[in-house]
């Protein structure tokens, strides 16, 4: 079994960050989202039979653009974890929508992603590549220094950057959470819990 793990901080404006500091961005993902819903706004405006259809093709486009991008994302993350021989870590969230704190224009990103399908994508693929997967405590996660272990809210300054008001040490706040999401990973496989149950749904969660 592998001695070490790769954290990964799902977010709102990065989809995806590992405790490496690779980054998977959101902006064409939320370009492609907003050019989708002009365009069914406008049509809702019509009542025509021509505009209905219009509007079913745009559901359809989007829904490939979205199970695209989850299956290179959740195809990406096995594949570093399994080439460098190592776990993966995931904060474990079951109901992230009710949870996640965000403004409304972040929830309206949020709610439009296929997370669960995300999920779903990267339990399958984890499993047919025979890598472990552990499911940490996300409590403070974002808030916790991973350097000193400091926990305080202050220590997020904004949405991007992370600066410790005890210790001073400064990261990228995505990279800060997906590394404390790592070593809580590492804390749980060398207790001996195992991964996560294959049975089990993974809940991914937001930074």
């Amino acid at each position: 079994e592998s001695d070490d793990v790769i954290g990964f901080d799902f977010g709102i404006v990065n989809i995806l960050t590992d405790s490496d500091g690779m980054k998977h961005t959101g902006v064409q993902v939320e370009n492609i989202r907003r050019t989708f819903t002009h365009r069914r706004r406008n049509l809702q405006r019509k009542s025509t039979r021509a505009a209905t259809r219009k509007l079913k093709q745009i559901s359809g486009q989007q829904a490939n653009f979205q199970r695209t991008e989850n299956h290179r994302i959740s195809k990406q993350i096995v594949s570093v974890a399994k080439r460098t021989g190592r776990g993966i870590a995931i904060e474990d969230l079951t109901h992230i929508r009710e949870r996640v704190s965000a403004n409304k224009k972040q929830r309206t990103r949020l709610s439009n992603w296929g997370f669960a399908q995300l999920r779903a994508f990267l339990s399958y693929k984890t499993q047919l590549a025979g890598v472990p997967v552990f499911a940490v405590d996300p409590r403070n996660t974002s808030r916790q220094c991973e350097k000193c272990g400091c926990i305080d809210k202050k220590n997020r300054q904004t949405q991007s950057l992370f600066r410790c008001i005890s210790c001073g040490y400064t990261q990228d706040a995505d990279i800060n959470a997906s590394r404390n999401i790592r070593l809580r990973g590492l804390s749980t496989s060398h207790e001996g819990l195992g991964s996560v149950a294959r049975d089990k749904p993974l809940a991914l969660a937001m930074g």
